[in-house]
């Protein structure tokens, strides 16, 4: 499902592009992509933070690894991945398009909405994600069963995981 959740949209967006090859869907292909990569480096490095993040929302501190926390360190990464994805989508677009204005402007863009697909991936966590409480760790977590045991919903709809958040912010953008 994470594979899907982060790379489906890019992959429907390539098979347009195969068949209306246009540099629309190029950037279409490279905006989803980077929205996944500043989505993952944000959370993969943003956990490493020695300070607590802070929930998007709210602005109060959060445990480490729950959906919608934000930390200097995370979002800063948030930014790198997008500019790495626009980057390659520059060099992609010049080889393809060789049009420079246009790589430029294009990746600009790609850069752009893939740091903010990475924001809306978080206010979308905060806002609407499933967290459970488990009572035999008794701590917050995203997992609905721990050891065959279900833990008790506490916030956001049953239904919406990280998988469902990923898909959302990568569709809105």
């Amino acid at each position: 499902m994470q594979v899907i959740a982060n790379g489906g949209v890019g992959l429907i967006v390539a098979i347009i592009y195969y068949f209306n090859p246009t540099s629309i869907y190029l950037l279409a292909y490279g905006v989803s992509f980077a929205v996944s990569t500043a989505d993952t480096w944000a959370s993969e490095i943003g956990v490493l933070s020695k300070r607590k993040p802070i929930n998007i929302l709210s602005l109060k501190p959060l445990e480490t690894g729950i959906s919608g926390g934000i930390s200097l360190l995370g979002t800063s990464f948030a930014l790198l991945g997008s500019s790495f994805i626009a980057s390659i989508h520059f060099i992609l677009n010049i080889f393809i398009y060789k049009d420079l204005k246009e790589g430029l402007i294009y990746s600009g863009y790609c850069f752009l909405l893939g740091f903010l697909g990475a924001i809306i991936d978080g206010l979308l966590g905060a806002a609407l994600q499933a967290q459970y409480y488990c009572e035999e760790l008794d701590t917050i977590t995203e997992k609905r069963v721990y050891k065959g045991k279900t833990n008790k919903l506490i916030k956001g709809i049953s239904f919406i995981n990280n998988d469902i958040v990923n898909l959302s912010s990568n569709i809105v953008i």
